[in-house]
């Protein structure tokens, strides 16, 4: 097996994991644990506030560590082995420790995974990214449509036990892919990132992506419940969560053909933009179909953000701390948004319902792109296939250099 499929195994398993369970982890506490909305959030806040606590320990193990895919391995097993226990907790404090002890171990996934990625790509390819996180995506789109007729009629349990198979065979992917070109480790100190995170250019562009992603966390973590409320049985929703899924995997794959035709700001602008489509009618349906069409927008507001994004951050950032630039925005900003979108969520429906959460994130969307349109620039220098610089859609740039 080639070092490219281990990596591509690797995705597919651990988000079939995620896929398996995150979806409808939700439905499971409310439904089956009967837990109020502002609980539910309580509980769901605990993987992005882990997630934040535990990056100075896994911070230091990654950096100290003379292999990342060994630890990225370890920590997919424990967390295998510590999601389960949340089914021994009945009430709210045992199942709140038992969800803050599994968070611990498997909030690093995506950093981890898309950092060994960025490794073994190098500068020069990095824009092939979106080619491996395809397979995430992909791992997602099965999870999905397979589990939610399986949890029909078996019962939502059975996600903790298909969530601990997919981290365990993704752990063995991951133990084949060795630590490549460590001089792509940073050297950098943490006062060169924080002059990095001075910069006006950055300061934006993590606030406008801070915006956006609060409100798509928002909507994420209340969606299955949403769904639930207007008539969808379990199969149904992980039908809307396919569609979303699906249509992310078609611009996935021909990113680096659509930031060469765009540029990148505006994809990014794009991206933060179409959220108001994305959510906003969400607020006005009352049936679960009528859901359908609008998890279509997805196919812009996940990739164009998510794979622009990092793009953005390791194209800016300077050669010596670009791990940690994606760590800082992996951990904080996206975990971040999540925390406070999760916080939101639970207020907003606690008090109002659902359908004001959803109005309220296609809002922020417009705030978002706002702050990118006017106040964020592109990065110096970008490198894609065919040599050229291609940061803004106009031709002429002269080549890339790293």
């Amino acid at each position: 097996m080639t070092y490219k499929s281990a990596i591509r195994n690797a995705y597919f398993f651990g988000i079939f994991a995620l896929g398996a369970s995150t979806p409808f982890l939700p439905v499971f506490l409310k439904e089956r644990l009967g837990f109020d909305n502002r609980e539910l959030a309580l509980i769901l806040m605990v993987r992005p506030a882990m997630a934040l606590l535990g990056q100075p320990f896994w911070s230091w193990r990654a950096d100290s560590t003379r292999s990342r895919t060994r630890l990225a391995a370890i920590a997919s097993v424990l967390s295998a082995l510590c999601f389960p226990l949340v089914l021994a907790g009945h009430r709210f404090p045992a199942v709140l420790l038992f969800m803050a002890l599994s968070a611990f171990f498997i909030m690093p996934f995506n950093s981890m995974s898309d950092t060994i990625t960025f490794d073994y790509l190098g500068a020069s390819r990095r824009n092939h990214f979106g080619s491996f996180r395809i397979f995430a995506s992909l791992g997602f789109f099965a999870a999905v449509i397979l589990t939610g007729p399986l949890y029909d009629r078996l019962g939502l349990r059975w996600l903790f036990l298909l969530f601990s198979l997919g981290m365990l065979v993704s752990a063995g992917f991951i133990r084949k892919v060795p630590s490549r070109r460590r001089d792509a480790r940073p050297s950098g100190d943490w006062r060169s990132l924080l002059a990095f995170l001075g910069r006006r250019n950055v300061l934006f562009f993590i606030l406008a992506v801070l915006v956006s992603e609060t409100a798509n966390q928002m909507a994420y973590v209340f969606l299955s419940v949403y769904a639930k409320s207007l008539g969808a049985n379990n199969a149904q929703t992980g039908w809307i969560w396919a569609t979303a899924t699906g249509m992310e995997m078609i611009t996935m794959a021909f990113m680096p053909f659509i930031i060469r035709r765009l540029g990148l700001k505006n994809v990014l602008v794009l991206g933060t933009f179409f959220v108001l489509f994305r959510w906003m009618p969400f607020a006005f349906v009352d049936s679960w179909w009528m859901l359908l069409p609008f998890q279509c927008v997805h196919i812009i507001t996940l990739t164009f953000v998510y794979v622009g994004a990092a793009i953005f951050m390791d194209a800016e950032a300077p050669p010596a701390i670009r791990f940690s630039a994606q760590a800082f925005f992996s951990t904080f900003v996206l975990n971040g948004a999540a925390l406070i979108g999760t916080l939101l969520g639970g207020l907003i429906s606690q008090r109002h319902g659902y359908a004001p959460i959803f109005f309220v994130s296609g809002a922020l969307g417009v705030v978002s792109a706002a702050v990118m349109a006017v106040f964020v620039r592109n990065p110096s220098r970008i490198h894609l296939p065919g040599g050229e610089n291609t940061l803004s859609p106009q031709a002429g740039h002269p080549p890339a250099r790293h």
